[in-house]
C-alpha cells in the first residue's frame, strides 16, 4: 500500500490595480463558499446599520357602531374620508361628520398596512394613507406619537356626544396628551376643517383600490 504524498499549494493573490482598496473587487477575493456567504454578509451588515424592517404601523380596532351605521366599518371610513378630504367647506359647521372623516382616516391609515383583508392594496396607497394620517394630526394639532385607538376612540366619542347636543362632553374627550389643544379649540377645528392635500390625494387612490377599482369609487355615502 503506497502512501499518498501531499504537495503543499502556494494561494497567489490576483493582481489588482494601483490604488485598490481592501474592499475592492470582491467577487476575485471571494470564491467558492465564500462568494455565496457574500449577500448575506451584506443583509447582516445593513442591519446593524439601521436597515431592519420596521414594525407595523399602529391600528385601531373598531366596530360600525362607532360611526353610527350598520355599513362595513371601513368601507364606510374610506368613504367619508374621501368625500370629506375632497372639499372640506362640505363638513362647515359639521364637527360631527369631520370627527368621523378625521377617525376614518386615521383608521383605515392603519388597517391598510396591517389587516389581512387589504392585502391586494397597493403599497403606494398603504403609504400615502399613513402619510396623510400624519399630515391631519399635525393640521389639527394631534400628537404624532397617541395611539391610533386613543384617538379613533376619542374622535367618536365626541361625534356622539355632539350628535346628543352634548357639546362639553365632545369638548373633554379631546384633551391632551393625545390632543395638543384644549377641547373647545379642537371642537372650532373641527368646526372649520382645514384641507390637507395629501389626505385628498390618499383617499382618492385607497378608496377605489379597496372597493376592487381602479378609479373613480362609489362616494359617500355608499350605497
Amino acid at each position: 500500500m503506497t502512501r499518498s504524498t501531499l504537495i503543499p499549494i502556494t494561494a497567489t493573490r490576483p493582481q489588482g490595480h494601483a490604488g485598490d482598496s481592501p474592499l475592492a473587487r470582491p467577487a476575485e477575493r471571494c470564491s467558492g463558499g465564500a462568494r455565496r456567504l457574500w449577500p448575506l454578509a451584506l443583509a447582516l451588515t445593513l442591519t446593524a446599520a439601521g436597515c431592519a424592517v420596521s414594525p407595523p404601523p399602529d391600528t385601531a380596532r373598531v366596530s360600525n357602531l362607532q360611526f353610527g351605521t350598520n355599513q362595513d366599518a371601513e368601507i364606510y371610513s374610506i368613504n367619508l374620508a374621501q368625500w370629506v378630504f375632497a372639499d372640506t367647506s362640505r363638513v362647515h359647521n359639521d364637527p360631527i361628520d369631520a370627527a368621523r372623516a378625521v377617525a376614518g382616516l386615521d383608521y383605515v391609515a392603519g388597517s391598510l398596512s396591517t389587516n389581512p383583508r387589504w392585502d391586494y392594496v397597493s403599497p403606494i396607497a398603504q403609504m400615502q394613507m399613513l402619510q396623510a394620517r400624519r399630515d391631519v394630526r399635525q393640521a389639527l394639532g394631534i400628537s404624532e406619537t397617541a395611539s391610533s385607538q386613543v384617538v379613533v376612540d376619542s374622535l367618536l366619542s365626541a361625534a356622539t356626544d355632539l350628535a346628543h347636543g352634548n357639546r362639553a362632553g365632545a369638548a373633554a374627550a379631546l384633551q391632551p396628551p393625545a390632543f395638543t389643544r384644549p377641547g373647545d379649540e379642537m371642537l372650532a377645528q373641527l368646526n372649520n376643517l382645514p384641507f390637507v392635500s395629501s389626505a385628498n390625494v390618499a383617499t382618492a387612490h385607497a378608496a377605489p383600490e379597496m372597493q376592487g377599482g381602479s378609479s373613480g369609487g362609489c362616494g359617500f355615502p355608499c350605497p
